[in-house]
């Protein structure tokens, strides 16, 4: 019989040296920080060049859109990255107890496994969203009145989306953390790690999500206030506004991301040390048989 997870909030279990998890988080929000202001500072240098002559009311020219996309396509890479490494690093020591690099910031190793195993459920994820889209095209010309609702269609396609992928999602999920404990790509090794935990992981799953959604509203709303407040809802304010709150939007979305990054790799961490003491995996090494706290 399977022992039980309690993996929800692993990541935050006492463990002899503290402050690991704590320095990988600003470390990496700092990294994530610096690279937000360099890319807003350069697109606007570059943008500002293309535009230079150009009466700020003409459409952008297929130049700068093509430059604004480059530059957002950058921003995004170097954001994956980032965020391979926070949770490279995260698994690294929840797993193995093990640190490296600048405060848990690193390249290789680790990274790279957590960075292919983000572009394999891309590939996966991807057909799985082609197929959400038909179903929802099919569904919506046999009941034009649901076509007819505004946004309805579009709302259905990520829900559809979800309930097709989220099966597979649940048993591939600590693929990342496999990895990282192997030592090696084994991304489809978590089929059997999440063999017989598929209640106890879709409960700590959920959790996760929800307390994600609420550090959204609550980050957000605590950052919109004192926009507001100094700025006032003031029309003639507005560019000045719209930017401060682009900035509201990006950080919440990303500490959002950093804490449910931090809980998923806790539940996954756990669910690799569990699965290695089962015999389901081999090749996973924990000091001290971390996985013991839980008996």
């Amino acid at each position: 019989m399977a022992e039980p997870l309690k993996a929800t909030f692993f990541a935050f279990s006492k463990r002899e040296h503290r402050g690991v998890l704590r320095r990988a988080a600003l470390t990496h929000a700092a990294l994530l920080f610096v690279t937000a202001i360099v890319a807003v500072l350069a697109n606007s240098v570059v943008l500002g060049a293309l535009f230079q002559g150009q009466e700020r009311s003409e459409p952008a020219g297929p130049i700068a859109q093509m430059m604004w996309l480059f530059s957002v396509l950058m921003a995004a890479l170097i954001y994956f990255v980032l965020m391979a490494s926070y949770e490279a690093a995260c698994l690294r020591w929840l797993i193995r107890g093990e640190t490296k690099g600048f405060g848990g910031f690193s390249l290789a190793g680790d990274t790279a496994r957590v960075w292919l195993g983000q572009w394999l459920w891309l590939a996966i994820a991807i057909p799985f969203l082609i197929v959400a889209g038909l179903v929802v095209t099919i569904v919506t010309q046999f009941f034009p009145t649901l076509a007819a609702v505004e946004g309805l269609p579009g709302l259905t396609w990520p829900v559809a989306w979800a309930l097709l992928i989220s099966p597979l999602a649940l048993r591939l999920a600590p693929g990342n953390a496999t990895s990282v404990g192997r030592r090696k790509f084994a991304y489809f090794d978590a089929w059997r790690v999440t063999k017989d935990r598929f209640r106890a992981l879709g409960g700590s799953y959920l959790i996760v999500w929800l307390l994600w959604i609420i550090a959204l509203v609550v980050v957000f709303f605590a950052l919109s206030i004192p926009v507001f407040a100094v700025t006032g809802d003031n029309a003639e304010r507005a560019p000045l506004i719209n930017a401060l709150m682009s900035g509201v939007s990006l950080l919440t979305i990303v500490g959002a991301n950093m804490l449910a990054t931090l809980l998923l790799a806790g539940v996954n961490a756990r669910a690799v040390l569990a699965a290695a003491r089962e015999g389901k995996i081999d090749g996973v090494d924990s000091p001290g048989d971390v996985a013991r706290v839980f008996e």
